[in-house]
This record gives C-alpha cells, sequence and structure tokens, in this order.
C-alpha cells in the first residue's frame, strides 16, 4: 500500500487519494501503522478518503484522540 501511495504523490501529483477497503479498520493495530508509514514517508499532507466508509462500530475514544 506504501509504495503505491508514494506513486501517486511523488509521481503522479495525486491531489487526494481514494481507499477502496472495506476492512481498512478491522484491524486497529494495521490502521495506526499505516498512518505512522505514512507521516514517516512525508505523505501525510495528502487528503484520503474510504470510498465506501469504514466499520462506525469498531473505533474507541481513544483511537480518535490519538
Amino acid at each position: 500500500m506504501l509504495s503505491e501511495w508514494r506513486w501517486l504523490v511523488r509521481e503522479q501529483g495525486a491531489v487526494e487519494i481514494g481507499v477502496l477497503d472495506d476492512s481498512f479498520n478491522i484491524n486497529r493495530q494495521r490502521v495506526l501503522e499505516i498512518c505512522q508509514a505514512l507521516v514517516d514517508e512525508g505523505l501525510h499532507h495528502v487528503p484520503w478518503i474510504m470510498i465506501n466508509g469504514i466499520r462506525a462500530n469498531l473505533p474507541t475514544r481513544s483511537f480518535w484522540g490519538r
């Protein structure tokens, strides 16, 4: 995922990225690792959306306050 993101931002000049992953936030640790990798790579300035949304019953209060 990170290599595609890097390609979209740095090579294609993406100004927004749409992610199509119905189960993106099922594994909380995976989400945190992806987000941290985006920050570490300097790719977090490009807005992104979850095209199909995310599971609303999974986030915790600490997840949103991070």
